[in-house]
């Protein structure tokens, strides 16, 4: 090859090491953010942010009065979840075994959903209606899909994709 075009050759590595250096900076530190930055103030990244922030919510001591009786029921819940997954990955499968597993796990899930639900029932019944309607809005938000930040809640349902 010629000198001419070994250097021709140079100079369009050159380009693309450039160009990919240039859309790396572009992607890393320009990118938009795919949230709504406000919502850093409402939702406080750090337990310290958390435990100081004024926009944090407040909740009764009572709504936590059954948090080991709760805990004991997850606990319960996942040990029971785990043993129907163990039936069904056994070599010799049961299927009177995993079925009756299964229906253990449920009847578990029941019960702990069902103390959820009463716990946030005697939640509500001791906040006022504008601190329930934050609540429980926030709450829906952080269990429904994660979408793409469409502006300000408007009562809307949101796009899922």
């Amino acid at each position: 090859m010629s000198k001419r075009w070994i250097v021709i050759l140079l100079f369009i590595s050159l380009a693309f090491n450039l160009a990919v250096m240039i859309m790396f900076l572009h992607i890393t530190a320009f990118r938009k953010p795919l949230f709504n930055p406000s919502l850093r103030s409402k939702y406080p990244s750090s337990s310290y942010e958390r435990r100081d922030s004024e926009k944090s919510r407040k909740r009764p001591e009572d709504m936590l009065a059954n948090k080991e009786e709760i805990q004991m029921l997850k606990d319960n819940f996942k040990a029971k979840r785990r043993e129907f997954l163990n039936a069904m990955r056994e070599e010799n499968f049961n299927e009177q075994a995993a079925v009756k597993a299964m229906q253990a796990s449920l009847q578990a899930q029941m019960l702990l959903e069902e103390k959820l639900g009463n716990s946030l029932i005697e939640f509500r019944k001791k906040i006022t209606p504008e601190e329930s309607r934050e609540y429980f809005r926030d709450r829906r938000d952080r269990t429904s899909p994660k979408t793409r930040y469409d502006g300000p809640d408007t009562n809307k349902p949101k796009n899922t994709q």
